[in-house]
C-alpha cells in the first residue's frame, strides 16, 4: 500500500481572489436570468396583446427584498389591460342617464417567478367609483352583482383602482 502525503500550505492571496471571482461568476450566471426577467416579463405580453387591440391601463410596481435595488427601480408586478371593442356602456331603462361600464379586463401578475393571468368581465360604476367582477372567462364562472331592480348587491362592489377610473370614466 502506497500512502501519498500532501504538504498542506496556506492559499495565496491570488488563489483566494481567483476562487472569489469564480464563485461570484457562478452566482451571477445563476441569478442573471431572474434579475433581467424581473424587468422584462411584461414587455412581450404587452406587445403581443397590443398587436390585437388591447390597451395597457396600468403597470403596478413590485419590489422584493431578495433584490434590494427593486426598492428604488421598481419592475412591473402586475399589468392591467382592456380592449376598447369589449367595452360597452349599459344605460338604465328609467332614462336617468346613469350607466355602468361593462368591460373585459385582463390582468397579468408575476410573483416568485410564476406568471398568473386572468380575464374577467367587470362592471365599473363611474358615479360611485366602484367596480364588481361579473364573471371569470378562464374559469367560466358568473357572479351576481346586481339585484333584479339594478341596485348593486352589498359586498360585491369594491373601490375601483384609480387606473380603471381614469381609463373608463373619461369625460368627453
Amino acid at each position: 500500500m502506497i500512502v501519498v502525503a500532501r504538504d498542506a500550505k496556506k492559499a495565496s492571496a491570488r488563489e483566494i481572489a481567483l476562487a472569489f471571482v469564480l464563485v461570484l461568476a457562478v452566482a451571477f450566471m445563476n441569478l442573471h436570468t431572474e434579475i433581467f426577467e424581473e424587468y422584462r416579463w411584461n414587455r412581450e405580453i404587452e406587445s403581443e396583446w397590443a398587436s390585437v387591440g388591447w390597451e395597457t391601463l396600468a403597470r403596478r410596481p413590485a419590489s422584493t427584498f431578495v433584490f434590494p435595488w427593486t426598492m428604488i427601480w421598481k419592475p412591473a408586478g402586475m399589468v392591467i389591460m382592456a380592449h376598447p371593442v369589449l367595452t360597452k356602456k349599459l344605460y338604465k331603462v328609467d332614462g336617468s342617464g346613469r350607466y355602468l361600464i361593462s368591460a373585459i379586463v385582463a390582468r397579468f401578475s408575476r410573483s416568485g417567478g410564476r406568471l398568473e393571468k386572468s380575464q374577467r368581465a367587470e362592471f365599473i360604476n363611474c358615479r360611485t367609483g366602484t367596480y364588481a367582477t361579473v364573471g371569470d372567462l378562464k374559469e367560466r364562472t358568473r357572479f351576481d352583482v346586481l339585484n333584479a331592480n339594478g341596485a348593486p348587491l352589498p359586498g360585491r362592489w369594491h373601490a375601483a383602482p384609480a387606473e380603471l377610473l381614469a381609463y373608463f370614466c373619461k369625460t368627453k
